[in-house]
């Protein structure tokens, strides 16, 4: 492709080639098709691990008037460039020229500098020394807790919103301060005074500030800087110095940041801190008295002494990215920075270390990250608070159906539904307010125009400082699963509407079952009523004669219409028990279970009963019905133990889950399991009525009650070996607050 391009036009300005061969800037001619015409040795080396041959590839440009950055291995490294593109004309066709510019090392700078921001911030909020910034004006710019708390404010805010002239609101002598500053203007190697300062109760102190001048480009102060220690109590006996000297050793020794003290001359260390140790792994005399030299500190031993000399020539050194060993041997990345002190008349470097191995060990892995990120199947974007799209993964090509460069910089409200837009606005609103936006459900429109339901997980992006500065999102595609679910919903409608139908019939139905018996069994009484009085009246009119036949036929007679009046009565009872409305309170079981053994009165006079009844809880509930099913319960125990010399009847309770199960146990005749499920029916019984009396209803009303507070009935036994009659209750335990809390088995 290169040869059809006319090269020796380009010959006719050797010189000017020659120029452009030898510019540490990678430059690149590329056509109206986008093929690379031409590529000097700087922007082959760009590209060289992209393109075997540079020349007479494709190499696309989305928008000649922006500035990219491209990150590319020259000789092994990692660089980073900056390219920008233009068109020119040259023989009446149009080209792009692109210039790649070598930043490696303001990117560098800038990584450092967002570093040692994080770290000035971290030790300016918490350090125990008051910090702060003024201006020449006397304005505060910036404090700390402790040089608020120092004047007797409850916060920094409150101190700059209240004290409006340092000089007369913090100095005890408003004229000091100016003196201070041209003090210090005259000679800024004196940056330490003492002055007496004000509290904002009005009591005085005295403080010694420690200055130190921000200047611009031109050498100008902007502000002042420094921190304030309050040296009252030192200056007033030895006592408080020795306190003070102590306090300082403290911080010193717990320090999180690495902190060490050595002889500027050789590198010999005075007394290191724990946290300085911890990092290299040596004991403390392992280090005092010895030199970094003689410990192997230094990976490169020269780096220390450059680093000397910036100290001796500069009096401090600042965030030096050094790589040093450990005494296992091992090699960490550490920032030092470091000040020349005085000890004892001789100078020594103060220096503090961080290892910064794991930041780095971050970097990878956020490397990774974004490899997992590109590869994942979700759709994952990035974008500004405007709502520009920044990043766009390969998942979000296939949801959506733009590529990345057709989508990126373009507003994210594109891929709105047009009467959705604003939804973007009171998103924004929540992440601003701190909020993550989880597993939000919405609608929007791929590149065919097309609607594509997704779930939303949408998070801000914040920087160094914690500022929210852009939004992340997580889209995934739950078309699908709408569809099932719309499957699902119509399915339960149907469901429902035949529910509902079955119900209507059932209830229908009962309505007129209980009708039907409630006409039947008033009917019933009229017939019963006259069989009654005329065989009453036969009974009597046959008193004295001697047919014992026909009067056993006439008892025969009545007991029946008594059994029946019985049965019909019950039967009442039954079908009421079904109307009856439920007023549940507060039911104490053993108050009922001990009212309803006091009721059988004659019935068990003289029998040999022993009853256990453990204890029993209070319940919410119909407190009238539940002593009807203890009625019928302890009646059928008393009943059918009565062939029993004794007759032991149990009453117990026992908590499963969030119910309680109630028992009731006898030793009496018992019955055949095989008819268990016909005990609870209506007019079940298992004995004949001249062995045990009852008309069948009462068990049936058992099971109607319970069922209507929510809960089961069953029951077991072995004949002539006793029965257990079983029910259970909802049951939640009432907290000390009276709220409702679960109750554990016990």
């Amino acid at each position: 492709m290169a040869d059809s391009f006319k090269v020796q036009y380009l010959e006719d300005a050797g010189l000017l080639r020659s120029l452009i061969d030898k510019s540490q800037d990678g430059m690149m001619l590329i056509d109206s098709r986008g093929i690379v015409l031409f590529a000097n040795a700087a922007a082959i080396a760009v590209f060289a691990d992209r393109y075997d041959h540079l020349v007479g590839a494709r190499f696309e440009i989305s928008n000649s008037s922006d500035d990219m950055e491209i990150i590319g291995p020259v000789r092994e490294d990692t660089r980073y460039f900056e390219m920008r593109a233009s068109e020119v004309r040259w023989r009446g066709q149009t080209y792009n020229l692109a210039v790649l510019r070598d930043i490696t090392g303001r990117k560098l700078v800038e990584q450092k500098l967002r570093i040692s921001e994080q770290n000035y911030r971290h030790l300016f909020e918490h350090a125990a020394l008051g910090i702060f910034q003024v201006s020449l004006r006397g304005e505060i710019k910036e404090a700390n807790h402790s040089f608020a708390r120092m004047f007797g404010y409850k916060s920094p805010q409150e101190m700059k919103e209240l004290v409006k002239k340092v000089d007369s609101d913090l100095f005890a002598d408003p004229s000091r301060r100016l003196q201070n500053i041209r003090q210090f203007q005259q000679n800024p190697a004196i940056g330490v005074f003492e002055n007496d300062y004000k509290r904002r109760d009005g009591s005085v102190f005295t403080g010694r500030a420690h200055l130190q001048s921000v200047r611009d480009a031109q050498g100008n102060i902007l502000h002042i800087e420094g921190f304030v220690e309050d040296i009252s109590e030192r200056r007033k006996s030895d006592e408080a110095l020795r306190k003070s000297e102590e306090r300082f050793s403290k911080v010193f020794s717990s320090s999180p940041v690495g902190i060490s003290i050595t002889t500027l001359s050789e590198g010999r260390f005075v007394d290191a801190n724990q946290a300085f140790l911890n990092v290299y792994g040596y004991a403390r005399d392992e280090v005092v008295g010895h030199t970094s030299s003689e410990l192997k500190m230094w990976v490169n031993p020269e780096v220390r002494d450059e680093i000397a000399s910036e100290i001796r020539e500069k009096g401090v050194a600042q965030e030096k990215e050094v790589t040093l060993r450990m005494k296992s041997g091992d090699l960490f990345t550490g920032i030092f920075s470091s000040e020349i002190i005085e000890i004892s008349g001789e100078d020594c470097m103060i220096g503090l270390l961080r290892d910064i191995t794991d930041q780095k060990l971050a970097y990878e892995a956020r490397s990774r990250l974004a490899v997992i990120v590109e590869s994942a199947s979700d759709a994952i974007l990035a974008k500004t608070l405007d709502g520009v799209i920044t990043a766009w993964n390969h998942g979000a090509e296939i949801l959506y159906g733009y590529s990345t460069a057709e989508i990126l910089g373009r507003n994210i409200r594109s891929l709105y539904p047009p009467e959705d837009v604003e939804e973007e606005d009171a998103i924004i609103k929540r992440l601003m307010n701190g909020e993550t936006v989880r597993q939000f459900e919405s609608v929007r429109i791929r590149k065919n125009g097309a609607p594509v339901d997704v779930s939303l997980t949408i998070s801000p992006i914040r920087d160094v400082e914690g500022r929210i500065v852009g939004v992340s999102q997580i889209a995934r595609d739950i078309s699908e699963r709408k569809k099932v679910e719309q499957q699902i919903r119509s399915l339960n409608e149907e469901l429902e509407k035949r529910v509902r139908e079955r119900t209507a019939q059932l209830e229908a139905a009962n309505k007129e079952l209980e009708a039907f018996s409630y006409s039947v069994s008033h009917d019933l009484r009229a017939p019963l009523r006259h069989i009654h009085g005329y065989s009453d009246l036969l009974t009597r009119s046959m008193e004295g004669k001697s047919d014992e036949k026909e009067l056993r036929y006439l008892k025969y007679i009545s007991d029946s219409v008594r059994e029946m009046g019985e049965l019909i009565d019950d039967l009442l009872a039954f079908s009421r028990m079904g109307r009856i409305e439920m007023r549940k309170t507060s039911v104490d079981l053993r108050m009922i279970v001990e009212g309803v053994i006091g009721s059988f009165g004659e019935e068990i006079s003289g029998r040999d009963i022993q009853w256990d009844i453990s204890d029993l809880p209070t319940v919410e509930a119909d407190a009238a019905m539940l002593r009807l099913v203890f009625q019928n319960l302890l009646g059928n125990a008393v009943k059918y133990t009565r062939p029993r010399p004794k007759a032991i009847i149990s009453i117990g309770s026992e908590f499963r889950s969030n119910e309680v199960i109630f028992s009731v146990k006898d030793n009496g005749v018992g019955f055949d399991m095989k008819y268990a499920n016909n005990l609870f029916g209506v007019f079940q019984r298992l004995h004949r009525a001249d062995e045990f009396e009852g008309t069948g209803i009462g068990l049936a009303n058992v099971r109607r009650i319970i069922h209507r507070h929510g809960g089961n009935t069953w029951a077991e036994g072995a004949t002539d070996h006793g029965a257990t009659f079983y029910f259970s209750l909802p049951y939640q335990k009432k907290g000390q607050d009276g709220t409702l809390e679960e109750h554990t088995s016990r």
